[in-house]
Formats: C-alpha cells, structure tokens, sequence
C-alpha cells in the first residue's frame, strides 16, 4: 500500500512537472519563404521556426515589383515609414501579436511608389503579447501566421492578398 502511493505521488510528481515545465521543441530551423503574387514577388525571413512566449520575433521581409506596373501604398508616417504591412496572427483565437514600440512617429499618413524591378525591404520586431481586453497580455502558445502585403493604396482601399510563414509559440 504504501509502495503504490509513494509510486502514484511520483507519478503525478512528474506529470505536474511536464505540464508546468514544457521541453522545449525540437527541429528548429529558420524560414525563409519566397512568394510570388501576381507581380509582387515575397521575401519572408525569420531566424526560426518556434519562439518561446517570453522571445521578440524579428521578421524581415523584401518585395520586388517584377511587372510594369508601378504599386502605390500607405507606408506608415513620413518619420517612420514602413514598405510593407506585417501581422503575426495567433490561428485559433485572430489575435495579433503586438509591434515592438520604435521611436517617436509623426501622425501624417505618407504614400511610397514600387516601380518596376524596384526591391523594397523592411524588418518588423514584435512582442510577444497581444491586445486583450484591458491590456496587453502575454501571447498564447500554438500556431501562428506570419502574413505579410504591400500596404492597401489609401486608407478605405482593399487589402492586397498577403503571402504566409507559419511559426509556433511554446
């Protein structure tokens, strides 16, 4: 009898201590993804696949206008300018995570151009939280999409098709 329970409470021991401790994951490797849409060719870059709930996620990305056509879209404030619209979206519950706060942006809206065979690139540092209720709380874990777009034209134009990167949070 007091085998069994010495043996039960080692097992619960250990079942608490892989629910309260994950492993951390394995293969880790990092994402580079190329996407092609319509004239707009993606560079997505991440220096891994699986971040930890308490780890910044760096994501740089690239766009190269490879048409005739010449793109026009909102790209940020004229202090801060950013060439395209990235979100790391939590799959099951939509919500963002949270840009890492820069420095102090104007208030304006500023317009850029892609021209043809033009290569812009940006990189985006987000936190891992996302925006609750009454704050900003601490991401979930699971599966997340990295989507990035070029910028809509103006601010009531219709979103452009983004291309994908998928990471997880632990």
């Amino acid at each position: 009898m007091k085998k069994k329970l010495i043996i039960g409470l080692i097992i619960i021991a250990i079942a608490i201590v892989v629910l309260v401790f994950p492993q951390k994951p394995r293969n880790i490797e990092p994402i580079q993804t190329q996407v092609t849409i319509g004239n707009l060719v993606y560079d997505i870059q991440l220096d891994k696949n699986q971040f930890s709930r308490y780890e910044e996620i760096s994501v740089h990305t690239k766009v190269t206008n490879i048409g005739n056509e010449t793109y026009t879209s909102l790209s940020g404030s004229s202090s801060c300018p950013s060439h395209l619209s990235v979100e790391i979206v939590h799959e099951k519950s939509k919500k963002e995570l949270s840009i890492k706060p820069g420095g102090d942006c104007t208030a304006d809206l500023a317009t850029s151009k892609l021209i043809p065979n033009q290569t812009v690139e940006d990189t985006d540092t987000f936190i891992p939280k996302q925006l609750e209720q009454y704050g900003l709380k601490r991401a979930k874990t699971g599966s997340y999409e990295v989507r990035v777009a070029l910028p809509r034209s103006n601010p009531t134009g219709e979103r452009r098709e983004n291309a994908f990167a998928k990471i997880m949070m632990y």
